[in-house]
């Protein structure tokens, strides 16, 4: 049985960076996932954003020093997670 995929609108206040990859953090081709509490659909959500070089690299950072990030944009949702391929905002919460 094939699931089928939905557009999602993702509205993440203080998401925690679960994992990251990247060949080449120089690119535009980088992918971090986030969990957090979506106020868009009022319940908790796995996130998969791609991010250029300058937002990873953002990203990187705030996974060190563990900072929560905000997420917002349209995803395509799948049964167990959101595919954001390019977030309308990202941001590092201070």
């Amino acid at each position: 049985m094939q699931h089928k995929e939905i557009d999602v609108e993702v509205n993440i206040d203080r998401g925690a960076i679960v994992a990251m990859r990247s060949q080449d953090p120089d690119s535009n081709y980088n992918t971090i996932n986030v969990t957090g509490y979506n106020d868009s659909l009022g319940e908790m959500q796995y996130v998969k954003l791609q991010l250029n070089s300058n937002d990873y690299k953002k990203a990187c950072d705030a996974h060190v020093r563990k900072k929560s990030v905000r997420v917002v944009g349209t995803g395509r949702s799948s049964i167990k997670q959101v595919f954001l391929r390019h977030p309308d905002e990202f941001q590092v919460n201070e």
